[in-house]
């Protein structure tokens, strides 16, 4: 309980991660300020947007508007042509996008045209009312098709997700829809920059980054996620993200996800769609109606798409073993002490007269021999004092079993790098444009490579110098012939021009000893050579290249190529023995591997810590992440501290965004269960109408005393209240306020009521009503049973558990938004685990206290004033911890207080029900409530509640007459169809002071009679409570309510001792704090 005060009390959002705050500080994130006009949506970008005939209004109203200015002749010219004619921009101005934009719709005839539609549809007018037309106005104008079937993906007929944009650099999109724009006669060639700037900016902001990379490609991995990103950012500050750097949005994507979990699962949702269609895995759909089943799907295939690339990480960073480094540590093992296992100090006895076994000649060291693994007729001797004592070991012969060690470390590294490869190939594949897909699944491919021999001597024979890295395909398709190098080590497939791939072979008549030719390669498994055989266009299915069987053998084409098997590498990798070294084996062949894995010293530095390697970049990049550049982490290593801990969370805040996989993936989590047919999921533009009307009032609902805005708009603009918007043929919740008898939608974000007059529903409390002829039997007796069941002895762990940790996305039949009578039916239903009942409880709880919470609000938001006291506490937040499936109690609330103000006690039983509340268990507390219970049991219908006395229909002017008129005390009881309160004049030594009760919202004192009639006027008649009331009828349009006058003695006409109703504000509860230190004393 509380008495409302003046003071206001901030609800920004927590803070964030100190790291992060310091790394978007230096990439000065927060001097970003969004543009006044946000993302130049205007209307059509609202919390609850226009309706399609709202829609066709404003374009009839822009067409008429356009038609009545002079026409001009520039080719192409459109709408915003139009605007622009009467005073020109300059070259100068075109350059800035958004100030360019700004101008027009803020011209002479940019204010005229949102005037005109303003006016056309009775809207409420605000200072920035008719900009956000004119901005509806230019969208509309510019749209294309029928206006009643928008599509997400789609801006002015221009297709963002056609398939000639796949694969190709980010920036293609902007230059593309420019194109568009010109060749649709949508706009001039010289204004046609700044339409995609409008158009973008509300559909696909990612596309307005600057600096966005190269090598970022469109619907690539990299592209969900900064797509995820950017539209995170925008659903907050919408507008911001055109103005930011690449490096900017990475480094803001955590915490803009964090101020709102909420908006993650539609955001997530629809880019993943997109990356579905492009990648082959979902069949492109125009109306957008993906199930639940399809997105699975795509999720599946994302995240292990997204492990795949992960791995690459660690399979090409698979160390050859180090045979010298196996022999020592097998050394160290076997012999203690100080053993000088590298001096060369052994050889062998003089040679054998027989000739039988031969000798090597020189000095060898301990190591040596053990990793020559030599014969075991060879014999050691030596002078060295510290190793004659170990020659009958070593002579043994000495076996410690390094070349068995080394061989299967060697098979493991080998096999990770090919996979790695392998991976590698398959995600280059996958990246590549449609077109180039569509050529490797269905042409016929062949492969070449291209080596260097070197001639012998003699010039008979040669010996092989070199096969480069790169593997040349030849693709014959679609009468169209085209050569693709596959090169790893700069991790791309590229097209190359087509010379004729066939054999050759020439000579560098610089050096005539080497011949370099191109070579075909046939593939090992002579079974799979003919699947590379031209093969069938199948477009019933969409192209899922990296899953397909043809880029398997693409992939496992350039493993062969690789030649890792070569024994020359295993002689490299084996180490270099003195006999070795004798043998004059070169160490170039030791690089070999590691020349050949792109990015090798990248992925090592990555790993050992090294995060700021330029070539990090690159690898991340080439792996379809996304990093802001080595330049930019460099600078970082200055400000986000030393420790590692702290380096590790930079690089996730300011490098490497993608590296998330997708949880749970429902578009709808947390948001209102909107018009879609049956599980078809993100049409009609994702089927968002509403949605961020939805976050507004979670935001609301989820800031510290967040309700109490309402008391501050309602003194702006009028009563204001949360309820439902008829919105063509959807009712979505939002803010409303009425005005001028009109009910308008309220923008919390921008603190603007926007839009023409709506149909209003203002939203009742979950109790519901308690008088009527369904009052008794609203008691949910399957609840109730469910809650016994979960609480005795050997569930109320797992119920506990439940309430304190439970999910109810794991309930079945329960989902997000579920209305309060649905939820109580859900929990009342049998066969529920005490878990479940436990997790049902809590949120019925928590919907209870926030609906007092609400309804306290709009008590304060009337009433409060000079000479009122205002004491908010609801019978809602009394129920919510003493008996949950009451429906209310407020017929014996309100004659409890009839009495308790005749008697002076009003004020204790507000407390009593407070205190009751903290501790329900203890004896006095029990025994209130029963009380309280059986007396409202008595009284709890329409007829009842009345105790006999007469009624009479009165309106708030005949109530407030009836007081004001009255020279001694008076206490009247008020009904409407389903609840109770009550409005009262008390006398006290001469001196009047009125009062009102309304069991839902709390007790309110008036010490004047003009603050009496002005207060009781709004709670009954023109207020924000009064809209809450299901009143009767009147004759003159106002609110009746069933009226009677209370007098003690028809207490006494009733089922319940009249002391047991005295006692509940006569006899005080003890304080919650003095019961809880009595138990701990005891």
């Amino acid at each position: 309980m509380y008495e409302y005060n003046e003071s206001v009390i901030d609800t920004a959002s927590s803070a964030v991660d100190n790291q992060s705050e310091v790394i978007t500080t230096y990439l000065e994130v927060e001097k970003i300020l969004p543009h006044k006009f946000g993302d130049f949506g205007g209307a059509m970008s609202w919390p609850i947007p226009l309706t399609t005939a709202e829609q066709k209004e404003v374009l009839q109203v822009t067409s008429l508007y356009l038609d009545s200015l002079d026409h001009i002749s520039t080719p192409g010219a459109g709408v915003l042509d139009y605007l622009n004619s009467e005073n020109p921009l300059s070259d100068t101005a075109l350059r800035d996008p958004s100030s360019a934009l700004a101008t027009l719709i803020t011209g002479s005839r940019g204010q005229a045209l949102g005037q005109a539609i303003q006016t056309r549809l009775n809207a409420i007018a605000t200072d920035v009312s008719i900009s956000e037309y004119t901005m509806a106005g230019i969208h509309l104008s510019l749209h294309q098709g029928e206006i009643d079937r928008p599509t997400r993906t789609t801006t002015a007929g221009f297709d963002l997700l056609d398939e000639k944009l796949w694969g190709k650099p980010a920036s293609a999109v902007f230059d593309r829809l420019v194109d568009y724009l010109t060749n649709a006669g949508l706009s001039s060639s010289r204004l046609a920059g700044l339409a995609a700037n409008l158009l973008l900016a509300r559909k696909a902001p990612e596309c307005l980054i600057e600096k966005l990379p190269d090598s970022l490609k469109y619907g690539s991995a990299a592209w969900v996620n900064l797509t995820v990103a950017a539209r995170t950012i925008e659903v907050h500050t919408p507008g911001k993200v055109p103005q930011m750097t690449f490096a900017q949005v990475m480094a803001s994507a955590d915490s803009a996800a964090m101020i709102d979990p909420q908006v993650a699962p539609p955001v997530h949702a629809a880019a993943l769609a997109d990356w579905g269609v492009i990648k082959g895995v979902i069949k492109k759909n125009h109306e957008e109606h993906y199930t639940l089943d399809e997105l699975d799907k795509v999720k599946t295939q994302f995240n292990q798409q997204l492990t795949d690339r992960l791995n690459i990480s660690i399979l090409l960073n698979s160390e050859l073993p180090n045979r010298k480094a196996i022999a020592l540590t097998r050394l160290k093992a076997t012999f203690k002490g100080d053993v000088p296992f590298e001096e060369r100090l052994l050889e062998q006895p003089a040679a054998d007269p027989s000739g039988l076994y031969p000798t090597l000649n020189g000095r060898y060291s301990l190591l040596d021999i053990v990793m020559m693994g030599g014969p075991p007729y060879y014999r050691w001797t030596t002078r060295d004092p510290r190793l004659r004592p170990l020659l009958d070991e070593i002579n043994t012969p000495l076996e410690l079993g390094v070349k068995d060690i080394f061989q299967t470390q060697f098979d493991s590294a080998l096999r990770n790098i090919k996979e790695g490869a392998r991976l590698s190939v398959k995600h280059l594949v996958a990246e590549l444009p449609l077109k180039d897909r569509k050529s490797l699944e269905y042409g016929n491919v062949s492969f070449y490579q291209h080596k260097t021999y070197r001639l012998n001597l003699d010039f008979f024979g040669k010996k092989l110098e070199s096969t480069r890295s790169a593997l040349t395909m030849k693709v014959e398709w679609d009468g169209d012939t085209k050569l693709y190098e596959i090169d790893l080590k700069r991790s791309v497939i590229e097209s190359k021009p087509y010379d004729p791939a066939e054999p050759v072979k020439r000579v560098n008549p610089l050096v005539p000893s080497l011949i370099y030719t191109i070579e075909p390669m046939d593939l090992t498994d002579k079974s799979k050579a003919g699947k590379l055989s031209p093969q069938p266009v199948n477009d019933s299915l969409p192209l899922n290249s990296y899953s397909s069987e043809r880029t398997e053998l693409i992939a496992q084409a350039f493993v062969q190529h690789l030649d890792l098997d070569n024994e020359d590498i295993l002689q490299a990798a084996k180490g270099q023995t003195t006999q070795e070294r004798e043998d004059a084996v070169t160490q170039k062949v030791i690089d070999f591997v590691v020349d050949l894995v792109p990015f090798k010293s990248a992925i090592t530095n990555f790993i050992k810590g090294n995060y700021f390697d330029g070539a990090v970049d690159l690898f991340f990049d080439a792996l379809g992440f996304i990093t802001a550049g080595a330049s930019t982490a460099a600078k970082l290593t200055q400000v986000v501290g030393r420790t590692a801990s702290a380096i590790s969370r930079g690089l996730r805040a300011a490098r490497i965004i993608g590296a998330f996989v997708i949880g749970e993936l429902n578009p709808f989590s947390g948001l209102p269960a909107l018009a879609v047919a049956g599980s078809k999921l993100l049409g009609k533009g994702l089927g968002l109408v509403g949605a961020f009307a939805v976050r507004q009032l979670d935001k609301l609902r989820n800031a510290p005393d967040g309700f109490k805005f309402l008391h501050a708009v309602g003194q702006q603009h009028g009563p204001t209240l949360i309820g439902t918007f008829k919105v063509g043929e959807q009712t979505i919740d939002s803010v409303g306020v009425l005005k001028n008898d009109n009910w308008y939608q309220y923008n919390i974000d921008t603190s603007q009521l926007y839009g023409p007059p709506r149909e209003f529903t203002a939203r009742g409390v979950s109790w519901g009503g308690t008088l009527g002829s369904e009052a008794n039997s609203r008691v949910y007796v399957g609840f109730y049973h469910n809650i016994e069941f979960a609480k005795n002895p050997r569930n109320i762990a797992d119920f506990n558990h439940g309430y304190l940790e439970g999910r109810l996305l794991d309930i079945s039949g329960y989902r997000p938004r579920m209305k309060f009578d649905d939820l109580i039916d859900l929990a009342s239903e049998p066969g529920l685990t005490p878990t479940e009942i436990g997790a049902l409880t809590k949120e019925l709880k928590t919907r209870m206290i926030q609906d007092a919470k609400y309804s306290s609000a709009l008590l304060v938001q009337d009433l409060k004033g000079v000479n009122v006291k205002v004491t908010a506490y609801s019978q809602g937040h009394y129920l919510a911890h003493v008996n949950m499936v009451s429906k209310g109690q407020c017929a014996g609330l309100s004659n409890a207080m009839a009495l308790a103000i005749l008697k002076g006690n009003e004020d204790k039983l507000m407390e009593n029900l407070s205190k009751a509340a903290k501790m329900p268990y203890s004896p006095d507390a029990t025994k209130f409530i029963s009380n309280l219970e059986q007396f409202h049991n008595t009284v709890n219908n329409k007829y009842t509640f009345h105790m006999g006395a007469p009624r009479t229909k009165m309106d708030a002017d005949d109530i407030i007459e009836a007081l004001e008129t009255s020279p001694n005390s008076k206490i009247l009881r008020l009904t409407s169809k389903d609840h109770a309160m009550l409005a009262a004049i008390r006398v006290r030594n001469g001196k009047p002071e009125w009062l009102f009760y309304e069991p839902n919202s709390g007790l309110v004192k008036f010490a004047t009679p003009e603050a009496m009639k002005e207060g009781l006027h709004k709670a009954l008649e023109s207020g924000a409570l009064s809209v809450t009331f299901n009143t009767y009828g009147s004759k003159r349009a106002g609110r009746d309510f069933n009226v009677s006058e209370f007098h003690p003695a028809d207490i006494d006409n009733g089922f319940i001792s009249r002391n047991h109703v005295e006692d509940l504000s006569s006899f005080e509860l003890p304080d919650p704090d003095v019961l809880i230190a009595v138990n701990v004393v005891a």
